[in-house]
């Protein structure tokens, strides 16, 4: 089974960086900004990932419309995607890893019904914490299809660049498939034991490690969301995306 955990804090005497940038709320002056109201004219150009039946790889606006599939896209040209990343402690959101996605794991739009709810991905349900946040990413389309490894105490070692499972998963712990599936993503800031990155946010970031951090959304109660997706009667990714729209951050 691939891990999915949160990050855990450096034991004492140990550093999970090499170097220490504040907090990148939003992308700089002059960085593309993300438009985290769904609703506004810039969310045409982002995109949540998901899935066909054949479980390849598809980016679907964040406005609506027509999925396009990643293998048809130029794959040296920047796409804006939406991922999700889930932890177990409250104050881990004020976390430099937590806030810039750095060295970590995250999900897919489907990935939160699934790790949310009972008897999906664990048989009581948030196994790796209830609480999340949405990130922005600058990524070329060639790393959704890359392959994924699993990131464990701040580090990515084996992942070179950002990568997404080569195919979506479909499996439950139940042992029913679902009929499209989710995909899972990791975000090294650094080459092996190298130093990371300076700045995430930047462009420099996007070409050595294949992803640029945009801007985070959150913190929200993955059991408030999860109680509003029942109340709908649907568990289609539009229906989600509705839900994610109306609701209210803790912070």
């Amino acid at each position: 089974e691939e891990h999915h955990r949160s990050a855990r804090r450096p034991q004492k005497g140990q550093r999970r960086f090499s170097t220490t940038p504040a907090p990148v709320e939003e992308a700089p002056k002059g960085k593309p900004v993300p438009a985290w109201q769904q609703d506004s004219k810039e969310a045409a150009s982002i995109y949540d990932v998901v899935a066909d039946k054949d479980g390849h790889a598809m980016l679907l606006p964040l406005s609506g419309g027509e999925a396009k599939a990643v293998a048809d896209m130029p794959e040296n040209e920047p796409v804006t995607i939406r991922v999700f990343r889930f932890f177990e402690d409250k104050a881990d959101e004020k976390r430099i890893w937590e806030r810039e996605l750095r060295n970590v794991n995250s999900g897919s739009l489907q990935w939160l019904l699934v790790h949310l709810a009972p008897k999906m991905h664990s048989v009581s349900g948030a196994k790796y914490g209830k609480w999340f946040t949405a990130h922005h990413v600058r990524v070329l389309p060639k790393h959704l299809t890359s392959g994924y490894f699993m990131c464990e105490e701040g580090a990515c070692p084996l992942a070179k660049t950002f990568g997404a499972t080569t195919s979506a998963v479909k499996s439950l712990v139940s042992g029913e498939k679902l009929d499209t599936g989710y995909f899972w993503f990791a975000s090294p800031d650094r080459h092996g034991d190298g130093p990371s990155h300076k700045d995430v946010a930047d462009d420099e970031c996007l070409e050595q490690h294949g992803w640029q951090h945009l801007g985070r959304q959150g913190l929200f109660d993955g059991d408030l969301f999860l109680a509003k997706l029942t109340r709908t009667g649907s568990t289609s990714e539009a229906t989600m995306s509705q839900v994610l729209r109306d609701l209210s951050p803790e912070n």
